[in-house]
């Protein structure tokens, strides 16, 4: 027996689309325990909305817009415990218009949940993004979100792709997708001005053509350090029958405190025709892990092609040791690197497979994966440290 629905009978909420987002509980500070989710696509108002509602009895907490509407809606998002206190601070979620939205739920009373980035008053989001011919690239999956990966640097990398599965017209759509890796730099600005508004006219725009980023380009506001910073991109530098190689070019992380550096994060072209990501990514140990999904081209049929991606979720280039047991000795060695054209060794950052793979759930040394046929696909996967990371000192009164 169901405890309540939402919206309820006789309720109309112009906001809430189809929402196929997954729906968290999760402990707040100013509100106790909420549930949290995208509102959805197809909404009468079009709006992306993050919706927060009481888990007992249902009805709505919060409602937090985002104020960007045109056929649009909010996603499956991400919540993140900042100080490891069992209450959540951030919330990360993207949307059918490219905008991956940053939400503070830090504060001590409800009125203060908002979007964190603004423009005088106005939500911005934390970036949008666009591919080089200028196409807007939704999101229509979760972002998965790590500390910075460099000492003394602080913030989160938001680590996201791009790409849509939810119309007819999707079938041929071949707009160019993308993996990305964004620093959320809030959290710096902040520490280095001692200001907590500091951050808030920091977010990047979108994606220029140029490969700029638009809040920053020209923002005479800022230095023209910061004016000047991109995405380091990242390329398929190689590829062979059944796996693909992803380029090693060496991120320069921008640095506040010096102003100087030229990256806020890393981007990298999906090359497959029709090629995009639907699934949500799992960062693990430092190595970011995608899904991409390459749909027949039939309305009809329920096949397709994938390629498991594993790179670098710092820089999004290939990682230093081998994340596929190629020879499937059941050891990650130089025996699984693949050679190169010009005779160096890499290690391989993606496998192509012949399937359409779903969401992969991955216990200790396997990563399990349904298809569009119905089976679960086993495949080994390197082992993660598990167990004690830290000890926590406590009073003995003996």
């Amino acid at each position: 027996m169901f405890k309540w629905e939402y919206p309820g009978s006789g309720i109309i909420d112009d906001d809430m689309g189809y929402s196929y987002s997954r729906a968290y509980i999760v402990n707040t500070k100013a509100a106790g325990w909420v549930v949290i989710f995208g509102n959805g696509y197809d909404s009468v108002n079009g709006e992306a909305v993050l919706y927060v509602l009481d888990p007992t009895y249902g009805y709505p907490v919060a409602t937090i817009h985002t104020g960007v509407f045109g056929c649009n809606g909010l996603s499956t998002p991400a919540v993140i415990d900042v100080d490891i206190n069992g209450q959540i601070d951030l919330v990360y979620a993207g949307d059918l218009k490219g905008n991956m939205w940053k939400f503070d739920f830090s504060g001590p009373s409800v009125s203060d949940w908002k979007v964190a980035y603004d423009d005088n008053s106005v939500p911005m989001p934390l970036f949008t993004a666009k591919n080089a011919n200028g196409d807007i690239q939704p999101i229509t999956s979760s972002p998965d979100v790590m500390k910075h990966c460099e000492q003394g640097l602080g913030g989160y990398i938001v680590v996201f792709g791009t790409g849509e599965y939810l119309g007819t017209p999707d079938f041929a759509d071949t707009t160019v997708q993308s993996l990305y890796g964004i620093w959320d730099w809030g959290e710096p600005w902040v520490n280095l001005n001692n200001d907590q508004d500091e951050d808030n006219d920091k977010y990047y725009g979108y994606f220029k053509i140029d490969r700029t980023l638009s809040n920053l380009d020209g923002n005479t506001n800022m230095t023209s350090a910061v004016q000047a910073l991109t995405l380091l991109e990242q390329t398929i530098e190689y590829s062979t029958a059944d796996y693909l190689v992803v380029s090693n070019n060496t991120i320069d992380y921008y640095n506040p405190t010096t102003d100087s550096g030229t990256n806020v994060g890393w981007y990298l072209d999906l090359t497959g025709f029709r090629e995009r990501i639907i699934r949500d990514p799992i960062i693990r140990n430092g190595v970011a892990l995608f899904v991409s999904s390459i749909p027949s081209s039939s309305p009809c049929s329920a096949g397709g092609q994938s390629v498991i991606y594993q790179i670098n979720a710092c820089s999004g280039s290939r990682t230093d040791t081998s994340q596929f047991d190629v020879d499937l000795d059941g050891k990650y060695d130089s025996s699984d690197m693949i050679t190169l054209p010009n005779g160096d060794k890499a290690a391989p950052s993606g496998q192509k497979i012949n399937k359409m793979l779903y969401d992969p759930i991955i216990i200790k040394d396997r990563m399990y994966i349904n298809d569009a046929t119905g089976s679960i696909n086993n495949m080994p996967i390197p082992k993660i440290l598990a167990g004690q990371f830290f000890w926590r000192e406590i009073e003995n009164n003996w």
